[in-house]
């Protein structure tokens, strides 16, 4: 992301891993092919924040799973729901919904097992 800010991403520190993929080509051309299935993301409390909703989520073009840190999980089905406005784990899951449930918590847990 530091080229949308006018840095050099081969200026940044060496010596340090980082897992990330240029905003930059999307934000010019919003047709550009994915260049990875899923997109993760954290949410973190700043200390003056009173959002007490911390966690991680991952998604694909068709669904998302949030995971918060108290334990709650949500489901979302982002083609019939872009506001994600029902958490689909509150019914029982379509066989199509259960896969890809399942393969995005499986993929967001061997994303976390490989935290440093």
């Amino acid at each position: 992301m530091p080229d949308i800010f006018g840095f050099d991403p081969q200026s940044l520190p060496s010596g340090r891993e980082y897992d990330s993929v240029s905003l930059l080509p999307y934000i010019l051309n919003p047709v550009t092919i994915d260049r990875r299935p899923m997109a993760f993301a954290e949410q973190f409390q700043f200390p003056d924040s009173t959002n007490r909703d911390m966690g991680k989520t991952m998604r694909t073009h068709t669904f998302k799973v949030i995971r918060l840190d108290d334990g709650r999980s949500e489901f979302y089905d982002l083609r019939n729901d872009s506001f994600e406005t029902e958490n689909l784990l509150l019914n029982p899951l379509s066989p199509q919904q259960q896969a890809s449930h399942d393969g995005i918590v499986r993929r967001m847990d061997m994303l976390l097992a490989t935290e440093h």
